[in-house]
C-alpha cells in the first residue's frame, strides 16, 4: 500500500478533506483509537463530528471481510439506541493508496476515558454506585439486544463502549467494534467466518474459553465480559483467581451478579442475558435480606483480619500458642481490643457456656470490668492472665482470659458501716452501687433505695450500677462471630474452656481436640468465603 518514504496515513488526511460517496469531510486531526486492523480518526462535516474506521492492513483478504462484515452484516440486524449507529460504508482513495472505511456516529468518551476522567473523582460513594447501575443497566439492555437477535459480540471491553455526557451526566452508551463478532449464519449472510481455535478477543476482560484452541463461544462468554467489565468499574481491574475483589459496600446487586458471571466454566455462568434480569428480580424482592448478609459478611472478615493484626501487634513472636502475664501486655492487648470491637462482631462465652456479644474490658484499678458499668451492668474480676491462639488460618484465631481469686464485695449499711458477710456459696458475687456506695442488692432490688435520712430514692441509670464480680479462677473465651463458639453447641465451648482454665493454658493437645469438633462449627459467612 504504501511505501517507507511515504507519509502516515495521519499526514496524509491532513493535506485535503476526505472524499466519500456521500460527500467531503473535513479532519480534525484526532486520532480516537486504533487496533490490529484499523485505526479511527475524528472528522466533521456540517457542523456535526463523526468517527471514521479506516482499515489499514491492506492484501489480507481475510481481514478485508471481516471489516466489510463488521457494516453489512449489522446492517442486517435492527437497530437499538445503546448500538453504535454506523452511517456508511465506502472504498475511498488518498493520493494511490485505496481504503475501505465505516463512518459511525462520533461520541464523547470510550467507557475507559470515561472512568478515568469522571467516575474515579467522584468522591460521593452513593453518586458512584448510581453512575455504575446506570451504566450496567444500559449495557444490560444493549447486550439483550445483540443476544436475542442472535448476535455474540466477543470483544466486549471499555474501549469498545461509547459514552455521552451532558452537564457531567451520562446521556447515552452504546456498544461499538463488531469486527469479530459472531453472526448466527443462519441469519446473517456475511463474507467471513471465525476460524474453530483462533483467538481473537482481549485477554483481559474475555471468558477463559476464549483463551482455548477450539473454545465454545456462547452467550455466556459476552456476560463474563459483562461481569468484568462492571467489577473493573467498581475496583479498578479484571478479576483473576479464586477470590474476588468485593464490590461497592452496601449494594446487594452486584456482588451477587459478578460471582455468577465470572464463574471460570461456562455452565455456571447466566446462560443468557435474561437470566440476569430474573436474578435482579429476586434480589429486588430479597433486598433487605442480602443486605443483612453482605453487611454480616463484612463485619464477620473485618472482625476476623484485626483480631489477626492485634494478635500479631501484641504477640510479636507467636507461632501458635503464647499466654500473657505481663499486666502491661494484658493492659495493650485489651485496649487494641476495645478498639475493634464493635460489641456485634465479637462473640463471648464464660466457662459455663453462656454466651452472648463480646464487651469491651475496661481496668479500674487492679481490676478489669467487662461492659461498660455506666450503662448499668458489668461484670468485675481480675485478670490473670491472656492465653492467645493463632491458626494457621486468621479465623480460627480467639483468646481466652482467666482470672485470679479475690475477695466478696464489701457492703455498706445505710450509715456507711461495713456488713458482716458469710463467705458466698457461688464463684460470683453481685453489688448495687449507689451514688458511689456499694449496696447489698436486696436494700434495692426493688428498684427504690431508703437513705440514711430515711427518704426512698429511685434508682436510675444516673444514680447508680450493678457489678457482678467473679471470685474465683474462671475462664472467658473471646472469638469473632460465625465461629464454633458461636455457632455450635454450647458444651463443646464450656468444656473447651474449663479444660484450659484448669491446665493453666493451651497445649497442642487441647487445640487441636477443639478444632476437631468444630471443624464443621463456621456460619455461612466464613464457609461461603472459604
Amino acid at each position: 500500500m504504501t511505501t517507507s518514504n511515504k507519509p502516515s496515513l495521519y499526514q496524509q488526511l491532513k493535506e485535503s478533506p476526505l472524499q466519500t460517496d456521500i460527500g467531503e469531510f473535513s479532519f480534525l486531526s484526532e486520532q480516537l483509537g486504533s487496533g490490529g486492523n484499523s485505526t479511527v480518526f475524528l472528522f466533521e462535516r456540517n457542523g456535526k463530528k463523526y468517527a471514521i474506521k479506516f482499515l489499514t492492513v491492506n492484501g489480507d483478504e481475510r481481514k478485508l471481510k471481516r471489516f466489510i462484515d463488521e457494516y453489512f452484516t449489522f446492517a442486517q440486524c435492527p437497530s437499538h439506541k445503546n448500538i453504535l449507529p454506523q452511517y456508511h460504508f465506502d472504498k475511498i482513495k488518498i493520493n494511490d493508496d485505496f481504503y475501505y472505511i465505516i463512518i459511525s456516529k462520533k461520541f464523547d468518551y470510550s467507557l475507559k476515558k470515561f472512568k478515568e476522567i469522571f467516575l474515579d473523582n467522584i468522591k460521593d460513594s452513593q453518586e458512584k454506585i448510581e453512575n455504575i447501575e446506570l451504566i450496567f443497566n444500559l449495557l444490560y439492555k444493549g447486550i439483550r439486544h445483540l443476544h436475542h437477535n442472535s448476535i455474540i459480540h466477543r470483544d466486549l471491553k471499555p474501549e469498545n463502549i461509547y459514552i455521552n455526557i451532558k452537564e457531567n451526566k451520562i446521556e447515552d452508551l452504546v456498544i461499538g467494534d463488531f469486527g469479530i463478532a459472531h453472526f448466527d449464519p443462519e441469519l446473517y449472510d456475511r463474507l467471513s467466518e471465525t476460524r474453530g481455535g483462533e483467538r481473537l478477543a482481549n485477554y483481559k476482560f474475555s471468558a477463559p474459553e476464549q483463551s482455548v484452541p477450539g473454545g465454545e463461544i456462547t452467550f455466556a462468554s459476552d456476560i463474563f465480559a459483562l461481569g468484568q467489565i462492571i467489577q473493573w468499574l467498581i475496583t479498578g481491574d479484571t478479576h483473576e483467581g479464586s477470590r474476588r475483589a468485593k464490590a461497592l459496600p452496601n449494594h446487594p446487586f452486584f456482588d451477587a451478579i459478578i460471582d455468577k458471571c465470572l464463574a471460570s466454566r461456562q455452565e455456571d455462568r447466566f446462560q443468557s442475558i435474561d437470566e440476569i434480569n430474573e436474578k435482579i428480580i429476586n434480589l429486588n424482592s430479597n433486598r433487605e435480606k442480602l443486605l443483612r448478609e453482605q453487611n454480616l459478611e463484612r463485619r464477620v472478615w473485618d472482625a476476623i483480619y484485626d483480631l489477626d493484626k492485634i494478635i500479631r501487634k501484641t504477640c510479636t513472636t507467636i507461632r501458635r500458642i503464647e499466654t500473657l502475664e505481663n499486666p502491661q501486655l494484658i493492659k495493650e492487648f485489651l485496649t487494641n481490643f476495645n478498639r475493634i470491637n464493635t460489641r456485634e462482631n465479637f462473640w463471648c462465652m464464660n466457662q459455663d457456656g453462656g454466651d452472648n456479644y463480646a464487651e469491651n474490658w475496661n481496668k479500674k484499678d487492679d481490676l478489669w470490668i467487662m461492659g461498660n458499668f455506666k450503662d448499668g451492668f458489668g461484670v468485675e474480676c481480675k485478670i490473670d492472665k491472656i492465653h492467645v491462639y493463632r491458626g494457621n488460618t486468621p479465623y480460627k484465631n480467639f483468646f481466652i482470659i482467666q482470672t485470679a481469686p479475690i475477695p466478696k464485695f464489701e457492703y455498706l449499711d445505710i450509715n456507711d458501716n461495713p456488713i458482716q458477710r458469710s463467705e458466698p456459696e457461688y464463684y460470683k458475687d453481685l453489688a448495687y452501687f449507689f451514688e458511689g456506695k456499694c449496696i447489698d442488692p436486696r436494700e434495692a432490688d426493688n428498684g427504690y433505695y431508703r437513705d440514711s435520712t430515711g427518704v426512698s430514692i429511685e434508682l436510675t441509670k444516673e444514680n447508680h450500677y450493678e457489678l457482678e464480680r467473679i471470685l474465683i479462677k474462671y475462664g472467658f473465651m473471646v472469638a469473632p462471630i460465625e465461629t464454633p463458639i458461636n455457632k455450635m453447641q454450647f458444651t463443646i465451648g464450656r468444656d473447651f474452656i474449663s479444660s484450659v482454665i484448669e491446665n493453666n493454658g493451651l497445649t497442642e493437645e487441647l487445640v487441636n481436640s477443639f478444632e476437631k469438633k468444630t471443624r464443621s462449627g463456621y456460619g455461612w459467612a466464613i464457609k461461603g468465603s472459604l
